[in-house]
């Protein structure tokens, strides 16, 4: 498997639940955009890093494993 194939499964993947979760629960999900739009600039930015850091670390064990 590439590492392109791995990537477009992941943003599939990423879509697809993020696609459910819309449409399964959309207060939540509008409630949840309100929330994050509230935070400070600072504070969003130290979780898209931590995130981005954990994607970055199942994408390097998922390419490892492949």
């Amino acid at each position: 498997m590439s590492l392109i194939s791995i990537l477009l499964a992941g943003f599939a993947v990423w879509l697809l639940a993020e696609g459910l979760l819309a449409a399964a629960a959309p207060d939540f999900v509008r409630d949840l955009a309100a929330r994050i739009s509230q935070l400070p600039t600072r504070d969003l930015i130290i979780a898209g890093l931590a995130v981005s850091g954990v994607g970055a670390g199942l994408l390097w064990l998922a390419v490892r494993t492949a």
